[in-house]
């Protein structure tokens, strides 16, 4: 992520991963389930703007998913989402 900010006196680029697993039965229900949970684990990092750190605001996100299955046993299906998130902060000089 890049983005300019004019009068920035720090910037820095935070990296982390949230993997979710859902058991189902491979129903379309199933799949969006485990799509509504990525779908609300964005939505709560965008609403908290400063994940933690009331100083130093976000300016953009990227979000990356991976969707994928696996059958266990006769009928039971795990659903797999991996996000890989980037937040950049910027610190703005005043």
């Amino acid at each position: 992520i890049e983005e300019e900010v004019g009068g920035v006196t720090e910037r820095r680029l935070a990296t982390f991963r949230v993997e979710i697993r859902s058991k189902g039965t491979g129903l379309q229900d199933d799949q969006d389930t485990i799509i509504g949970y990525v779908g609300e684990i964005k939505d709560a990092i965008v609403a908290n703007s400063s994940l933690g750190c009331t100083t130093v605001p976000c300016h953009a996100y990227d979000f990356r998913v991976e969707y994928s299955q696996q059958g266990q046993g006769k009928s039971a299906v795990i659903f797999f989402a991996v996000m890989e998130v980037q937040v950049l902060w910027a610190r703005i000089a005043s």
